[in-house]
């Protein structure tokens, strides 16, 4: 059987968010480091985030990950760096309202 879930009060479709950090191990399988998760009715508490490019912000060499992110009202940039297993936040800022 297949869950459905009900829709929101305002009738309104729900859009769901999904961002996924991986990279690739010896055996070549993808190992989940990070998640984001959120749809477009919890924007204020989980945002949207939406990948722009690989930077090498800080020219260390390895890439750093930038990302758009959206909230319910304003939309900013977030900056991730990628060991080898974990994700850290080297940026987040330059926020500005939504039209």
């Amino acid at each position: 059987s297949s869950v459905k879930a009900a829709p929101p009060a305002t009738g309104k479709p729900v859009s769901r968010y999904i961002a996924l950090i991986a990279r690739v191990n010896l055996e070549g399988e993808l190992v989940k480091l990070a998640s984001s998760v959120t749809d477009s009715s919890r924007l204020d508490v989980a945002p949207r985030l939406e990948f722009i490019d690989a930077v090498d912000v800080d020219g260390a060499g390895p890439a750093e990950l930038l990302f758009r992110e959206y909230s319910f009202d304003q939309k900013g940039f977030v900056i991730y760096g990628v060991g080898r297993s974990s994700v850290t936040t080297v940026f987040e800022g330059a926020s500005q309202p939504l039209p």
